[in-house]
């Protein structure tokens, strides 16, 4: 089957998600290691969805290269591996927000990891969100590449047909008619048929000379 334009268009997309959630994956490293070197047991939300977000790139990466190879079901799965840990890390984003700074309400905690920071780094306002939304349509788009069109699946079934021997069904044979059946003739009074030895006609009594 060949690479369909969904899975081709999915890849892509997943390129794309690599480059918009690049930026933000190298300060959340960045931070890690900073937060591992002054780890006080707080911080552990920030680290969690930290390596969440780096996880993004390395599944993204991998899923655009199985689409462009045609392999759609394998890069599905990555792809929503992909998304799952950007979801892993929101949660994590949004515990480590409220568990950090008790004044905090959930719904600002919400709404700073999906719309982004109220600070002065674009990669804050703008990687969380179109990463999600990238991620997202390039699942459904290789999803649906994935799946065998219908004359995938009817050329998968007579290729299978095929090997296993198997030939199409042939049209039964036409019987003959009553008069043209092997030791019969046709009566010239009544036209039915009657054997062929016959001097007279059982159905008529028509005798032949």
């Amino acid at each position: 089957m060949k690479v369909r334009a969904q899975t081709i268009i999915g890849g892509v997309l997943l390129i794309f998600a690599v480059i918009l959630s690049g930026k933000m994956t190298y300060y959340t490293i960045d931070y890690s290691m900073y937060e591992l070197f002054n780890f006080n047991g707080e911080n552990i939300g920030w680290l969690l969805a930290n390596v969440f977000f780096s996880l993004i790139i390395f599944f993204s990466i991998l899923g655009a290269i199985f689409a462009f190879i045609n392999k759609g079901k394998v890069a599905a799965s990555l792809a929503l591996g992909a998304l799952l840990f950007w979801f892993a890390a929101a949660l994590f984003w949004i515990f480590a927000q409220i568990n950090e700074r008790g004044s905090y309400y959930l719904g600002t905690a919400i709404q700073n990891v999906t719309l982004g920071w109220k600070a002065d780094e674009a990669w804050v306002r703008l990687a969380a969100w179109p990463t999600l939304t990238t991620l997202v349509i390039a699942l459904i788009l290789i999803f649906i590449g994935s799946k065998p069109s219908l004359v995938d699946h009817v050329a998968s079934r007579n290729y299978y047909l095929a090997n296993q021997g198997y030939q199409p069904t042939q049209a039964m044979p036409v019987m003959p008619s009553m008069p043209q059946q092997v030791g019969m003739k046709k009566c010239p009074e009544c036209a039915e048929a009657i054997q062929a030895e016959a001097v007279k006609c059982r159905f008529c009594n028509y005798r032949y000379q």
